[in-house]
């Protein structure tokens, strides 16, 4: 047997420092290979990247109450017989062997009873059309529409004409049919107004021809936004909203609250008072606005309560508020909401 060779001292640390750099060598290369793995997605475990490195940033989530988004409308149904109060109201008629440019036409609503004359469409022979000025005063609801056609001589079958009960309805043999004041003081409903009426005519022979419909109305309106107190010099937009369509015209007059202009006086019917004409733009959901770049000047007011007022041109809808005009020297701020310069309106304060 050989006895083993003993190393002397110096070489046994040699070999050991040798061995150590071999383990740590093949250790570097191993989390190298490792690091380069991961990266391509086949290792397993966390990377850690040099903070100087280019990345590109991964995008956050924003909450939606942080968002100005736009709000979301509901889907309006197009119905062919609703129409805002002032608007035309638009039938098409079904008889194709009637003389439908001579007619007459019942409208029947809560508290209201109306006898009138459809306008014949010159485009079409067979289209009749309710005139603005009989749509205008209707409140929001359902109506009952009735058009009655005359018979081959040109005569209606029911009478309303009576000098001493000018409210009555009455057929041929004078027989009242309906007080048309009942309608109106809500003793009896629209929709029985109509029937009755309907029956009135059909019964008196197969001559006398009608067409039914409903007509829903939505009544046109004005609003002001809120008009704080302010004093003499300050100036302040004055504005609101409408369902009134885009592109038509409100008149807006500021007065003293003694004073409460109405529509003709606004006009110069009947006054020389001056007043503004202001055109509406389209909004959001129906909501359409008017006044947005349009402010008040108080340099030259008086101290009073004051009044604004707004008229539809076309329509029966306005608006009234009053506010406080003082001497008091506190200051008064108010920005622009839209951002772009207000136009001081031309308007005379009484």
């Amino acid at each position: 047997m050989t006895a083993p060779t003993i190393l002397p001292e110096n070489r046994k640390s040699s070999l050991h420092v040798a061995v150590a750099l071999c383990i740590v060598t093949i250790a570097v290369l191993l989390a190298v290979g490792c690091s380069d793995n991961s990266s391509k997605g086949t290792g397993v475990g966390t990377i850690i990247r040099n903070v100087t490195e280019t990345t590109t940033p991964i995008p956050i989530p924003i909450s939606t109450e942080n968002k100005l988004a736009a709000p979301i409308c509901p889907v309006e149904r197009q119905d062919p017989n609703s129409i805002l109060s002032g608007d035309p109201f638009v039938y098409h008629s079904k008889l194709s062997a009637v003389n439908i440019s001579k007619n007459r036409v019942w409208i029947f609503g809560k508290k209201t009873a109306v006898m009138t004359t459809a306008i014949l469409d010159r485009n079409s022979s067979n289209v009749v059309t309710i005139h603005q000025r009989e749509t205008n005063p209707l409140k929001n609801g359902t109506y009952e529409v009735i058009i009655e056609y005359p018979d081959t001589s040109g005569r209606f079958s029911l009478a309303s004409d009576n000098r001493d009960y000018p409210n009555w309805v009455t057929n041929q043999n004078g027989d009242l049919v309906l007080d048309l004041s009942a309608v109106r003081n809500g003793g009896i409903t629209g929709k029985d107004a109509a029937n009755a009426i309907e029956k009135a005519i059909t019964i008196s022979g197969i001559n006398h021809r009608t067409e039914r419909t409903i007509m829903n109305v939505t009544e046109a309106w004005i609003r002001i936004n809120p008009i704080a107190d302010h004093v003499i010099g300050d100036k302040f937009p004055v504005g609101g909203t409408t369902n009134i369509p885009a592109g038509e015209i409100i008149y807006l007059q500021v007065s003293s609250a003694n004073y409460k202009p109405t529509k003709k006086s606004m006009e110069g019917e009947t006054s020389s008072l001056k007043y503004a004409e202001v055109l509406i733009t389209p909004g959001v959901c129906g909501y359409n606005v008017w006044g947005e770049n349009i402010q008040f000047d108080t340099k030259y007011w008086k101290p009073d309560s004051k009044i604004v007022t707004v008229v539809a041109e076309k329509r029966y809808a306005d608006a009234q508020q009053i506010f406080n005009i003082t001497l008091t020297s506190t200051p008064y701020t108010n920005a622009n909401i839209s951002g772009s310069s207000p136009t001081t309106i031309p308007v005379t304060a009484l």
